[in-house]
């Protein structure tokens, strides 16, 4: 099942961590027995030989807060940097979250320039949402799912309605109708912004989506300089080639640094658009200087900055090749839309000679 469909089962009692040091590793057994039943949510999705990712600490998710119920305290995105508006996010909080609420909450980036009384109207139904999924606990019998995760629809509206947002739109009555039940009830002021497809065209074809989709997935992906990226999705890595272009300096290593620091730009772009995670290899075009590889390596740091999910970026090694891992959230674009990553097949003509030779033996 997938995650939206095991988004928690119902247990008899709560994991318990100690936190006291200890002579020995800690081990599942010393805190689960098998037949007990557990309170879990689904953080990963199983995928070939790996099962689900489970933790017993639940996190629910809202349009400007996570609430935790099993962690205190107040904490905001550090994506949020400036000092005031930390400061008054917290100043609100700590007047809108009643003194007798169990478990803490976390700001997540959306919040910024949040009115306090949306704020308090969110406290409220993440902590309703908890409550509701208490008693259904209470009173089921283990395994039975306690929530699921939206459909796309509105998880994209949860997550993406921000400050910035201009418009939303719906090619799919029925879904038009439910979006717009929800804004209402959890994001109001989004709801105006909710509208009908109404060109004579297809959404897609209108909007130029499959153009994009297919490019998205496209493993060759040119640069303005005339260069281009080769991405290569692999069980166990990404690999991505940087082909210089015509791009021109002063000098061989001037034009390497100009044409590495475009693609860097474009290299966390594409990680981001694609959902590639994992370890991620990427072969720069040569540089010879290690002040060039720092100058390209802060350009690719910067441009993915505004990745949430905070890949690490590891450096060049001896070889050259820059090394840098990104937590895996679901499954890739290209594993989506294709079905995983390509298996080689024999050519015809390879076939052939196979069967030649086996009528020889």
């Amino acid at each position: 099942m997938s995650t939206s469909a095991r988004r928690a089962q119902v247990s008899s009692r709560s994991l318990t961590y100690d936190r006291q040091a200890t002579d020995r590793r800690d081990d599942i057994g010393d805190y689960v027995s098998e037949g007990d039943a557990i309170l879990v949510q689904v953080l990963r999705d199983p995928e070939e030989d790996k099962g689900a990712k489970l933790t017993g600490r639940v996190v629910l998710t809202g349009r400007d807060l996570l609430y935790s119920p099993s962690q205190a305290g107040i904490n905001l995105s550090r994506r949020i940097s400036d000092a005031d508006e930390r400061q008054r996010l917290m100043e609100v909080m700590e007047d809108v979250v009643p003194e007798d609420t169990t478990g803490g909450f976390v700001l997540r980036t959306a919040a910024q320039e949040a009115e306090a009384e949306d704020l308090e109207a969110e406290v409220s139904r993440l902590v309703a949402r908890w409550e509701t999924m208490e008693a259904a606990r209470a009173s089921g019998q283990a395994p039975a799912c306690l929530e699921r995760e939206m459909a796309p629809a509105f998880m994209a509206l949860r997550d993406f309605a921000g400050t910035d947002l201009k418009s939303v739109i719906v090619d799919d009555p029925e879904t038009l109708t439910a979006l717009k039940a929800y804004a209402e009830a959890e994001m109001p002021d989004v709801t105006g912004l909710l509208h009908a497809h109404v060109d004579r065209h297809p959404l897609f074809e209108a909007l130029d989506v499959d153009e994009k989709i297919d490019a998205a997935i496209d493993p060759y992906v040119d640069l303005p300089s005339g260069g281009s990226l080769i991405i290569s999705e692999t069980p166990a890595l990404t690999a991505i080639d940087v082909n210089t272009g015509s791009t021109e300096g002063s000098g061989r290593e001037q034009s390497a640094v100009k044409a590495n620091e475009e693609a860097a730009r474009e290299i966390a772009r594409q990680i981001r658009l694609r959902n590639l995670s994992g370890l991620i290899v990427v072969d720069f075009v040569s540089m010879r200087r290690r002040d060039s590889q720092e100058s390209v390596n802060r350009v690719l740091r910067h441009a993915l900055n505004q990745d949430p999910l905070r890949p690490h970026v590891v450096g060049f090694t001896k070889l050259g090749l820059l090394e840098m891992t990104r937590r895996r959230r679901g499954a890739s674009l290209a594993e989506i839309l294709t079905g995983g990553t390509v298996v080689p097949r024999k050519t015809p003509w390879t076939v052939a000679l196979e069967a030649l030779r086996a009528v020889s033996r």
